[in-house]
């Protein structure tokens, strides 16, 4: 997930927009609306990490709740082969958990806390990837990544936030290790881009792609 030189849009490949924010670059892309936060506002990967490891989720039944209905309404329903991978697992593996018990053989690959190239050489029938594109230092190298995954009719079920109207005042945009914001046309280029397409979604951020 390395930094991206280009100012161009990933997906649309036209020149973005810049923009400043609190004494930080931002750059919009005109077409889908993606906005990257520029590279010398990102945190050092050691930052970033420290950031992680004081998350303390374990033990919050709201955050299962909230995994446990997003897999129930965007994943589950449309998953036929019982393959999977949490693709950003962190560091509780929770996703990985939920979907052994419903049968899938899965996987895991994290770049911090298990960082197993090897799991991203196979294809599987699930990929989950919950709060995690948000983190997408080179948004292009990592959704290519990402949308390689699949299996012929495998699923990539997405969980992120869509940048709001007043993005300048957003909770969600001040958090350092967010640096890549999406739009549901944001998502659209994507699934043109990578040949997939969109099953459902809803407002809020989370998107179910299948690879046809």
């Amino acid at each position: 997930m390395n930094s991206n030189s280009s100012t161009d849009c990933p997906f649309c490949t036209v020149a973005t927009v810049s923009f400043v924010l609190d004494g930080e670059t931002f750059h919009r892309c005109p077409d889908c609306g993606l906005i990257v936060k520029d590279r010398a506002g990102h945190l050092s990967v050691a930052a970033e990490l420290a950031r992680y490891d004081h998350h303390s989720m374990v033990a919050d039944t709201g955050y299962r709740t909230m995994m446990t209905t997003f897999l129930r309404d965007f994943a589950l329903p449309f998953a036929t082969i019982k393959t999977a991978i949490d693709f950003g697992c962190g560091r509780i593996r929770l996703i990985s958990d939920l979907l052994a018990a419903e049968g899938f053989l899965t996987a895991c690959y994290d770049p911090f806390y298990e960082a197993d190239e090897v799991s991203l050489s196979r294809r599987y029938g699930l990929i989950t990837a919950t709060e995690v594109v948000e983190h997408f230092r080179d948004p292009g190298k990592s959704w290519a990544i990402l949308a390689g995954l699949p299996a012929s009719a495998g699923i990539i079920a997405i969980m992120t936030r869509f940048i709001p109207a007043d993005f300048s005042s957003w909770w969600y945009r001040r958090d350092p290790t967010h640096v890549c914001f999406y739009t549901r046309t944001t998502m659209n280029a994507i699934a043109r881009k990578y040949g997939l397409r969109i099953l459902c979604g809803d407002e809020r951020g989370n998107v179910t792609f299948k690879k046809d």
